[in-house]
C-alpha cells in the first residue's frame, strides 16, 4: 500500500493488511487482552449489525485508532504505539474464517485469507503480518497461526497454554464459534465470504504514523483513545525499552536484544520488589520523579519521563536508577528489616519510619527518598533521623489530626525536594518551610504551608476520633512516653503490638453498659443511646494500651470491673491512670481527651 506523507490518514483494514506493511509490537508491551466480556462482545455486535443493517451500511464502520512508528521510510515495518488490541482482535477474526474454509475444502478462499494474514518477502517465505509482544508471539505462531481444521483446533490451542496466552486462545475460539454459528448457516460460504469481506472493506481505522518515537509516545499520551489505554507505568516502561531498543531499521529489534531483554528483566525485578513492600508501581515512579527530577502530577509521570529521558544511554541510565531507587524506598517502608545502626538514634529512626508508615503519609516519601540518598552518597543534609521524626511532626498535625489539604502537604514536600536537589538546603532550613516561617530565594515571599498552629491543633486534638488501631498505638503510645517523662526515662516500654482497648466496649448491646445509658443517662429509646455510643466508641479519650493481653476478658465487662480486674494494675501510665475515674461515659472521656490535647502540645511540635 503506498502511504503519503501525511501524519494521521483513515484507512479500510483491507489496505492496512495489503502488500508489504508488516506491523510489530514493542518487544515488551503488555500482552492481549481482549476477553469476552471486556472488548470482543462489543467488536462482534458492532460488526454483526453493521453487515446485517441496511441503513448502518450507508456508512463505514469507525474501528478507531492505531499510532504507529516508522522511523526508515525505505522498511515497511511499522512500530505499533497504540491499537495491538485492535489489529490483533482483526487477525484473529481473519484466521478464524480461514481455518473454517479450509475445514470445508475451499482452497480459493484460504489462499485469499493468507495474503491478509501474512506478508510474502524477497524469497518467497511467508512472514505474519504481525508480531506480536515477547509475551505472546510465540503462542501466536506455533498455535494461533498455522492452518487447520477449526473444529481441531479451537481445542487444541488451549494444550498446555499459560495464562498469558490463554485469553488469545479464548479470542480465537469465541470468534471462531460466531462465524460457525452466526454467519456460516449450515455451510453458507457464500454468506461467510461475504462477511469478512464486509469487515475488511467497511472497517476503517485512523491510522496516525509518526516518524519519531518521542512523539508518538507524546502524542499518545494526550490523546483520550477509545478501548483499554495503557496507564501512566505501561507507557513508561514501553518508552524506555523502545529507547532502549534504538532506532529499527532493517530488522525487528533495531538494538541489541539481549541488552533489551535484560532492561526488561530489570524493570520486572521492580516491580517484584515494589510489591514486596506493597507500593503501586505509579506511586513509585511519582514519587522516585518528584525526589530527584521535578514535582510532578498524578497525570503527568510519563510526561515528566519522556521530557527527562532523551536517548538510549540516558533511559539505560533512569532504568538504573530507578532500580536503585527501590533498594532505597524498601528501607524506608520496611525500616524494622533494614541495619540503621551506622545512624544516631537508631532504634528512634525505625520507630519514627514505622509510625509514618502507619499513618499513611505517602506524600512525605518523596522528601525521604532524596535525603536517605544523599546520605547514601556521603552528602548528608544534617542529622536524618531528625528528619524523619520533623516530617512525621509535620505530618501528623497537618494530616492525621486536622485533616488538612492533602495538595498543600505535596507542595511542600515539592519545595524542599527542591531544595534537597541543590546543595545549600539544612535541617534549620527545612523546619521553616515545614511551619511556613521560610523565605522563597527567588521571590522573596514567604512560602506557604498548611502547618497549623497551636490552637488549632489542640482543638482538633480534642475532638480526634479513629477506628484504625495502628493509628491508635501509635498516638497512645507517644502519650504514654510523655506521662513516664520521656522515653529515656520510661520504666514501662509500651510493647509495639500492646492491645488497643476500647473502655466503653464496641458492642454495647445487651450489656450493663447499654442499660445504665438507659437508667442513668435517660436514653429510654434504642436510636438514642445507638448514636451516643457510635458518637463515643472511637475517640481517643476512650482507648488506652493494654500491655497484660487481658482484652478478650474483659472487653465487655463494666467499668468498675475492667478497672479490677486490669487496668488497676497494668504497668502502663494511660492505662493505671484510670483509677482516677470512678464512672465512664461521654464526659470522661471528653475530659480525657482534652488533657490528652494539652499534652499533645509538648510531644508534637516543630
Amino acid at each position: 500500500m503506498a502511504r503519503k506523507s501525511v501524519d494521521i490518514v483513515q484507512y479500510a483494514l483491507k489496505d492496512i493488511f495489503d502488500g508489504v506493511d508488516r506491523y510489530i509490537v514493542p518487544l515488551f508491551q503488555r500482552e492481549y487482552k481482549w476477553t469476552e466480556e471486556k472488548g470482543l462482545m462489543d467488536f462482534w455486535d458492532d460488526l454483526t449489525q453493521h453487515y446485517n443493517d441496511e441503513t448502518e451500511r450507508k456508512t463505514q464502520y469507525h474501528f478507531g485508532p492505531i499510532m504507529l512508528i516508522n522511523e526508515n521510510e525505505a522498511v515497511k515495518d511499522f512500530r505499533v504505539v497504540d491499537g495491538q488490541q485492535r489489529l490483533t482482535t482483526s487477525l484473529l477474526l481473519l484466521i478464524a474464517a480461514r481455518d473454517l474454509f479450509y475445514e470445508l475444502g475451499e482452497k480459493d478462499e484460504v489462499a485469499e485469507i493468507e495474503e491478509y494474514i501474512y506478508v510474502e518477502n524477497d524469497t518467497g517465505e511467508k512472514i505474519p503480518r504481525i508480531k506480536l509482544s515477547a509475551l505472546n508471539n510465540d503462542w501466536w505462531i506455533d498455535k494461533i497461526l498455522p492452518l487447520d481444521k477449526f473444529s481441531t483446533k479451537r481445542e487444541s490451542i488451549f494444550g498446555d497454554v499459560d495464562k498469558r496466552n490463554k485469553v488469545l486462545c479464548a479470542a480465537y475460539r469465541y470468534l471462531g464459534n460466531n462465524l460457525e454459528k452466526e454467519i456460516l448457516e449450515k455451510n453458507n460460504v457464500k454468506n461467510l465470504i461475504k462477511f469478512y469481506e464486509h469487515f475488511l472493506k467497511e472497517f476503517v481505522i485512523v491510522e496516525s504514523l509518526i516518524s519519531s518515537t518521542r512523539r508518538a509516545f507524546k502524542m499518545f499520551e494526550r490523546i483520550n483513545y477509545r478501548g483499554v489505554g495503557l496507564a501512566e507505568n505501561d507507557l513508561a516502561k514501553n518508552y524506555l525499552l523502545e529507547q532502549i531498543n534504538g532506532d529499527a531499521e532493517d530488522a525487528d529489534f533495531g538494538g541489541d536484544e539481549n541488552e533489551v531483554v535484560a532492561s526488561y528483566e530489570t524493570w520486572n525485578d521492580i516491580l517484584r520488589r515494589l510489591d514486596i513492600i506493597g507500593l503501586k508501581d505509579t506511586d513509585y515512579l511519582r514519587h522516585y520523579l518528584m525526589a530527584f527530577v521535578r514535582a510532578t502530577k498524578k497525570d503527568r509521570v510519563f510526561d515528566t519521563i519522556l521530557k527527562a529521558v532523551q536517548g538510549k544511554k540516558e533511559a539505560i541510565e533512569f532504568l538504573k536508577d530507578l532500580d536503585e531507587g527501590v533498594t532505597l524506598y524498601s528501607r524506608l517502608k520496611k525500616p524494622e528489616k533494614e541495619d540503621w545502626r551506622h545512624y544516631d538514634n537508631s532504634e528512634k529512626i525505625i520507630e519514627d519510619l514505622v509510625a509514618l508508615k502507619t499513618l499513611y503519609s505517602r506524600a512525605i516519601y518523596p522528601v525521604l527518598l532524596k535525603a536517605l540518598k544523599r546520605e547514601e552518597e556521603g552528602n548528608s543534609i544534617g542529622n536524618f533521623g531528625e528528619l524523619v521524626n520533623m516530617l512525621l511532626i509535620f505530618f501528623f498535625r497537618t494530616k492525621t489530626i486536622c485533616s488538612l489539604s492533602a495538595t498543600a502537604i505535596e507542595n511542600v514536600m515539592n519545595t524542599i525536594c527542591t531544595e534537597l536537589r541543590g546543595t545549600t538546603i539544612d535541617m534549620a532550613r527545612i523546619r521553616s518551610i515545614l511551619k511556613g516561617d521560610a523565605i522563597d530565594k527567588n521571590s522573596q515571599r514567604k512560602i506557604s504551608s498548611p502547618y497549623p498552629n497551636d490552637d488549632e491543633f489542640e482543638m482538633k486534638f480534642k475532638l480526634y476520633d479513629t477506628q484504625s488501631a495502628g493509628r491508635a498505638r501509635y498516638i497512645l503510645t507517644e502519650l504514654e512516653y510523655n506521662l513516664q517523662g520521656g522515653r529515656n526515662r520510661a520504666s514501662a516500654v509500651p510493647n509495639p503490638k500492646a492491645e488497643v482497648e476500647h473502655i466503653m466496649p464496641k458492642k454495647i448491646e445487651k450489656t450493663k453498659w447499654d442499660s445504665d445509658l438507659r437508667d442513668k443517662l435517660g436514653l429510654v429509646k434504642k436510636v438514642e443511646r445507638n448514636n451516643y455510643h457510635l458518637l463515643w466508641r472511637d475517640r481517643l479519650g476512650n482507648k488506652t494500651l493494654l500491655s497484660s493481653g487481658k482484652n478478650a476478658s474483659i472487653q465487655n465487662l463494666p467499668f468498675k470491673q475492667k478497672m479490677q480486674k486490669a487496668y488497676a494494675t497494668d504497668p502502663l501510665k494511660i492505662t493505671s491512670g484510670l483509677s482516677d475515674y470512678t464512672k465512664w461515659d461521654g464526659k470522661e472521656i471528653e475530659r480525657r481527651q482534652i488533657k490528652f490535647a494539652s499534652d499533645a502540645l509538648n510531644i508534637w511540635y516543630l
